[in-house]
C-alpha cells in the first residue's frame, strides 16, 4: 500500500507542483526584499526539471526493477513445474518398465499378438507347454519362432539349480521331459526350421521373450533370475524402441546366448 501512494506522489502529485511552480514564478512574485527575474525563473525551472528528469530514470529503473523480479518469480515456477513433470514422467517410464510377472498377460495371450517372428528362452520353458497349439499355428502361419533352454546333461547345470536353490535332480527331470515333449509336439516344424529348438550348457541369468524384434512394434520382455529366490519373485523388464538402448543391449544379449547354444 506504501509502494503505492509514494508511487502515485511521484508520477502524478510531483509533475503539477512542477506547472504550478513554473506559473507562480512566471508572474514575477516578490518575496520579502526578493524578486523573481528571468534569470531565477530559468534557473528554477531547469533545476526542477533536472529533478524531475532524475526521478522519471528511478521511477524507469523501478519498473524494470520489479518486471525483472517478476519474471524471475515466473521463471523459477516454470523450472519447478517441469522438475516436478520430469519426475512424473520418470516414474510413469519405470512402471512402464519395471515389473512383477503378475503384472503381464497370460504368455497365450502375449503369443497371440505374434506377427514375424518370437523368441522364448527359459530354464525348462515350463511356461510355454500349455501354449503349444499357438505356438504351431503360429509357425504354420510363416512365424519363425526359436525356443532355447538349459542342457539337461550340461556340465552346468548343478550349479545353475543352486544359484535357483531347487534340486539338481529335479530341475533335471522337468527339463528333459519338457526337452522330450517339444521336440515330439513340434516335431515336423523342427524338420522344416519353422521352430528352432536348442539347449545351452551354462548359467542363465536371464530369460526372454521376442516378440517381432527388430520390428517398428518389437517388444522383448526379460526377467532376472534371483540368488535362491523364486523366479515369481524375479524382477521383470519390459522394453520396446522407445527405450532403445536398452532394447538393443538386450537383444544383444538374447542373441549372445542364442548363438552359444546348440
Amino acid at each position: 500500500m506504501l509502494k503505492r501512494i509514494v508511487s502515485f506522489i511521484l508520477e502524478s502529485i510531483f509533475p503539477i507542483a512542477i506547472v504550478i511552480i513554473a506559473i507562480v514564478i512566471s508572474l514575477t512574485p516578490k518575496i520579502g526584499n526578493f524578486s523573481f527575474n528571468t534569470d531565477t525563473i530559468v534557473i528554477s525551472l531547469f533545476s526542477l526539471l533536472a529533478i524531475d528528469s532524475i526521478l522519471d530514470k528511478y521511477k524507469t529503473k523501478k519498473r524494470i526493477v520489479d518486471k525483472t523480479d517478476d519474471i524471475d518469480i515466473k521463471v523459477e515456477t516454470i523450472e519447478n513445474k517441469v522438475i516436478d513433470i520430469s519426475k512424473r514422467v520418470n516414474t510413469i517410464e519405470s512402471a512402464e518398465i519395471l515389473k512383477k510377472r503378475s503384472d503381464f498377460e497370460r504368455l497365450e495371450h502375449i503369443f497371440m499378438n505374434v506377427k514375424e517372428n518370437l523368441f522364448v528362452s527359459g530354464i525348462n520353458l515350463e511356461g510355454i507347454v500349455p501354449s503349444c497349439s499357438i505356438i504351431k499355428e503360429l509357425a504354420n502361419n510363416g512365424v519363425h519362432i526359436r525356443l532355447l533352454m538349459l542342457d539337461p546333461e550340461g556340465e552346468k547345470l548343478f550349479a545353475s539349480s543352486e544359484m535357483s536353490g531347487v534340486s539338481n535332480n529335479e530341475r533335471k527331470k522337468k527339463i528333459i521331459a519338457n526337452l522330450d515333449f517339444l521336440k515330439q509336439e513340434f516335431h515336423q516344424e523342427i524338420q522344416s526350421s519353422q521352430i528352432e529348438l536348442r539347449i545351452i550348457d551354462d548359467v542363465l541369468p536371464l530369460s526372454f521373450i521376442g516378440i517381432d524384434l527388430n520390428t517398428k512394434k518389437g517388444r522383448l520382455i526379460v526377467q532376472n533370475y534371483l540368488y535362491k529366490t523364486p523366479s515369481s519373485k524375479s524382477l521383470m523388464l519390459e522394453f520396446t524402441e522407445q527405450q532403445l538402448y536398452w532394447y538393443n543391449l538386450y537383444i544383444e544379449q538374447l542373441e549372445l546366448i542364442w548363438s552359444n547354444g546348440h
